[in-house]
């Protein structure tokens, strides 16, 4: 069953006579649309958890001297970072207020913790070129 009708048939259903039912349909309608609840509001638990493993996933490549390094000699993939991190905020907390969809906020931290990626990959190849940021001594 599509989305859409999933979501028909549970508007449809008397909560008093068919809770079971409703509530095994409200589950089924949940994973299809990845943790939104039946109005479409994502889930505050399911957003703090996707950031959690994002952040967690970018902490686990970081490379010491990345963001100096970025912010000078990138400054154009610095402004992309945080104009992303001001998107996910805005996403969030629209979300956590009921007024974003978890595939919304999905998607802005996808673009934010892809371009801290695309951060560590340029410093990692620089610094293998010798171009890292030796104002210290040190990449």
């Amino acid at each position: 069953m599509d989305t859409q009708a999933l979501k028909s048939k549970i508007e449809r259903l008397d909560p008093a006579t068919h809770p079971a039912l409703r509530e095994a349909l409200i589950a089924r309608y949940m994973k299809q649309t990845g943790g939104d609840d039946i109005t479409g509001k994502a889930q505050v638990e399911d957003l703090d958890q996707m950031f959690k493993k994002a952040a967690n996933d970018i902490a686990e490549r970081y490379v010491r001297g990345t963001d100096a390094h970025i912010r000078m000699h990138h400054p154009d993939l610095c402004e992309r970072t945080e104009s992303a991190h001001e998107r996910l905020e805005e996403v969030w907390l629209a979300g956590r207020r009921g007024e974003a969809s978890i595939e919304e906020f999905r998607v802005a931290l996808k673009e934010w913790q892809g371009l801290h990626f695309e951060q560590i990959e340029v410093y990692e190849r620089e610094r293998e070129k010798g171009m890292g940021d030796s104002r210290c001594g040190r990449s």
